[in-house]
């Protein structure tokens, strides 16, 4: 049997981010993140061939037993929910950004401006004409190309608080369970409103993963998807405190009802070869005069087609690392550092490919 691209891009993203916030010492989110790559691998053991299965089955078997473990660990160390609740994680008040923090994305911006900012800014102009700010607004693109920033920035912009969650973390295996999850994220979402007396922009990140086309033995989205629509279509009956941004990378993958029900989707593409040119010079603004102007950043910006802004920052900091290690009397560059450059953003070309 062929394998599902789908499945394989969202396996990997989430063992990068478990192994990142495992690193970061953030246990509960590395957790998390480790049994959801542990049930994809899971899954496509079942649709492979041998001897194939039989090695995806084992990585299943390794990654559970991390997650496991990790559980230990956040046990023994007292770690406890956050105060927004179970399931959101709400900005810190420091974490602001700005449109203008983001490289690129216009028509994005100009979407975001258009379809819920300005209304919710100027509420009276706007129903005038019968325009109800707000709605749903579904932020879709390849991973790494910033939603979850987008997204903030649209909370900083209205001034609004922003709680993230990933969709992943709602899901349970115990039958009915996801639908109470959802629910209960729902009603955490509407408290948090209320113990700031404002709206709240409520990010839920990785709907694909959530909300998944029914069908088949997909058991999470049999019970996913009616709980969800239920609490989409009851905005209407005192939910208007919220508003919904998710995030997706494949909107294909979601259900028609889920998908159907979101006013708005904007999309969030991976960076243009100038947008690339300006983070790359973003990402590496700190370094010296002599090692920046030693840099061919337009090269770096062709060769680094099909990055993210995730990849490019990446890229940047194995070149910062490098640099470092240099400083310190580590490790000689014996290279012109525009060619460093190039190697990294190769290798990860072929690692990728």
């Amino acid at each position: 049997m062929s394998d599902n691209g789908f499945e394989l891009d969202i396996f990997r993203e989430a063992y990068d981010k478990a192994v990142a916030a495992n690193a970061k010492g953030d246990v509960s989110t590395a957790r998390r993140y480790f049994y959801q790559a542990a049930d994809i691998m899971a899954r496509l053991a079942e649709n492979s061939e041998p001897p194939l299965a039989e090695q995806r089955a084992e990585r299943a078997r390794k990654l559970k037993y991390i997650a496991d473990n990790l559980t230990a660990q956040r046990a023994a160390t007292g770690e406890n929910p956050t105060e927004t609740g179970r399931f959101l994680t709400a900005a810190k008040p420091n974490e602001r950004i700005s449109f203008d923090d983001i490289v690129g994305l216009d028509e994005a911006k100009s979407a975001i401006n258009g379809l819920l900012i300005n209304p919710l800014k100027n509420p009276r102009a706007y129903e005038k004409y019968g325009i109800k700010a707000g709605g749903f607004i579904l932020l879709e693109g390849p991973a790494g190309t910033g939603k979850t920033t987008f997204a903030k920035a649209a909370a900083c912009s209205l001034g609004m608080t922003f709680a993230e969650v990933n969709a992943n973390s709602l899901v349970d295996s115990y039958i009915g369970k996801t639908g109470k999850n959802i629910d209960a994220l729902f009603d955490e979402a509407r408290a948090l409103a209320e113990q700031k007396g404002e709206p709240v922009v409520l990010f839920l990140d990785e709907i694909d993963y959530l909300a998944q086309r029914r069908g088949g033995e997909n058991k999470t989205a049999a019970e996913a998807v009616p709980a969800l629509i239920k609490q989409m279509d009851g905005f209407s009956t005192g939910a208007d405190n919220i508003v919904l941004i998710a995030a997706t990378n494949i909107k294909q993958s979601l259900d028609p009802a889920v998908l159907s029900r979101f006013s708005h989707v904007i999309n969030i593409p991976l960076p243009t070869e100038a947008e690339r040119k300006k983070l790359f010079a973003a990402k590496l603004k700190m370094l010296d005069d002599a090692d920046l102007s030693a840099l061919d950043l337009d090269d770096a910006a062709r060769r680094a087609v099909g990055f993210s802004g995730r990849d490019i920052s990446q890229a940047a900091s194995e070149l910062k690392n490098a640099l470092a290690a240099r400083d310190a009397g580590i490790d000689a560059i014996d290279v012109p550092l525009s060619t460093l450059l190039a190697s990294i953003i190769d290798k990860r070309i072929d690692k990728n490919v």
